[in-house]
């Protein structure tokens, strides 16, 4: 037991200090006071292709959407179940599996219509 505890301790330790060693920036020493500062260099627009950028807009677009049409979708969906208007599933994972599926394609409707308007 207490070796599966060193080993966890371990694995949390190399976690903690990776990003510091896998890290790249560009260093300058700045002669003035002596201390390092670091440079920020920010992305050009030829840096990525258009379709990468469209495909990260789009992407962003519908899991961001997302957040907000599967609590809606949720509230509604049992809401219809209360009134009688849709059918009470048997099991509660077929209820969520309705709703993710209702809010997913919601969701890719709204990431495909800002594709679509942003190519006319």
């Amino acid at each position: 037991m207490h070796v599966i505890k060193k080993i966890i301790a371990c694995c949390l330790l190399l976690l903690c200090i990776s990003p510091f060693a896998f890290s790249s920036t560009t260093e300058s020493t700045d002669t003035s006071n002596g201390t390092l500062s670091f440079d920020y260099e920010p992305y050009t627009a030829e840096e990525f292709p258009s379709w990468s950028r469209k495909l990260r807009r789009g992407e962003s677009l519908f899991f961001g959407s997302l957040a907000f049409t599967f609590p809606t979708i949720t509230l509604g969906y049992t809401a219809g179940i209360s009134a009688g208007v849709f059918d009470d599933p048997d099991d509660d994972l077929i209820q969520l599996r309705n709703e993710a599926i209702c809010a997913a394609s919601i969701a890719l409707v709204i990431a495909f219509a800002d594709y679509v308007l942003g190519e006319i």
